[in-house]
């Protein structure tokens, strides 16, 4: 892949990726390793596990067909018509974020890393610091439905919090970048299936919990514990909490004491809160109350939701290192996130159009 304008190649060997894991393993030379097999490439590794809707052996052959040169797998499985090598990993399945992390040699730890998870708000808290994040420092990055990497060289997305070995690419990619601050949308999927095991957080956010993804998660209580575990297991320098949520009131008791927590929102009670002032066609007036002082600014942003947006990347920014008064400064400078709440048209004789991409219940009404 091109890195700054020069290609920059990763690999090792077999052997050395399995170290202590697999005594027997091939010296083969690995360069690249996937869970998918439509993204194998001549030289790569094929990790194939049990997934929710079948295994990943079920794709081991079209993964040699193009030019597989090792399989790695949870077990159960001979090597049949396949004439590359075949490893048993134990306990593959829980060593995907060590594994993927030895290979891309990508430390979370030297970068500042904000995760947002929440049922509405995850891409627009998200985009929100790394927009600020990169007027302030240069450039930063991005995880989540609109892409992965340099905020300005964002690869599609095909899901919102990507494999472990996506993951890991996309930090090394970014690391190559100059890019020393992200910030990553973390969905539910992704916590319970240990996809961000690895990656240590600066920073973790939670927007809201509304009827979302019932049919993985089959109740909101285990829906529920999948995002509480970014604020447990992941043992974030800050929790920032969105108050005026009922499960957000909840997390903000049982963390007390577990690392610093800041409670946001619109309602009394909450240690970063804003007052709206005014709304109109072209954005809204906030005065905004907080640990570090009063503001008052303009943003372009619609909807009393989005002021919620605000308050929790405004919380982010400065928790992580910003001057309030450039953590306000940056706040007006926001632009509407792509498909969220966009506005276009409004001029005299033009229709107001707005396009947003709420697909939940709770999105929709606060979108209308």
């Amino acid at each position: 892949e091109q890195r700054g304008g020069g290609p920059v190649t990763y690999g090792m060997s077999l052997r050395a990726l399995l170290e202590g894991w697999v005594d027997t393993a091939s010296d083969v030379a690995i360069g690249g390793v996937v869970m998918d097999s439509r993204q194998v490439e001549p030289g790569f590794a094929f990790v194939a596990v049990r997934g929710g809707s079948g295994h990943g052996m079920q794709h081991a052959e079209d993964a040699v067909r193009r030019g597989a040169v090792a399989i790695l797998h949870d077990g159960g499985f001979e090597n049949g018509d396949i004439d590359i090598p075949m490893v048993q990993v134990p306990a593959l399945g829980k060593r995907l974020g060590e594994l993927a992390s030895r290979f891309w040699a990508a430390s979370s730890e030297d970068m500042t890393i904000a995760a947002v998870t929440g049922t509405n708000g995850k891409t627009s808290v998200a985009h929100f610091i790394a927009q600020a994040w990169e007027r302030e420092y240069g450039r930063a990055g991005m995880i989540g439905t609109l892409g992965f990497g340099p905020l300005d060289d964002l690869e599609p997305a095909t899901h919102t919090t990507p494999d472990p070995f996506t993951l890991n690419r996309v930090l090394a990619h970014c690391m190559d970048s100059g890019v020393d601050h992200l910030a990553m949308e973390v969905s539910s999927h992704a916590l319970a299936q240990g996809r961000v095991d690895t990656v240590q957080i600066d920073a973790a956010i939670f927007t809201n919990l509304g009827r979302d993804h019932l049919d993985y998660h089959q109740d909101m209580d285990a829906y529920a514990a999948a995002k509480r575990r970014l604020f447990t297991d992941h043992a974030p320098r800050f929790s920032i909490i969105n108050r005026d949520d009922m499960t957000g009131r909840q997390w903000i008791r049982e963390l007390a004491g577990q690392g610093e927590v800041l409670s946001y929102g619109l309602m009394p009670g909450a240690e970063l809160t804003a007052e709206i002032l005014g709304m109109d066609a072209d954005g809204m007036a906030l005065r905004l109350h907080s640990p570090w002082g009063r503001a008052d600014l303009r943003s372009g942003l619609l909807g009393k939701f989005n002021a919620h947006n605000l308050l929790a990347t405004a919380g982010a920014l400065t928790l992580l290192g910003m001057a309030w008064s450039d953590t306000v400064r940056e706040l007006e400078g926001i632009r509407p996130v792509p498909g969220r709440m966009l506005r276009l048209g409004g001029a005299p004789g033009q229709p107001v159009v707005v396009i947003d991409y709420a697909h939940t219940p709770d999105a929709l009404a606060a979108s209308l």
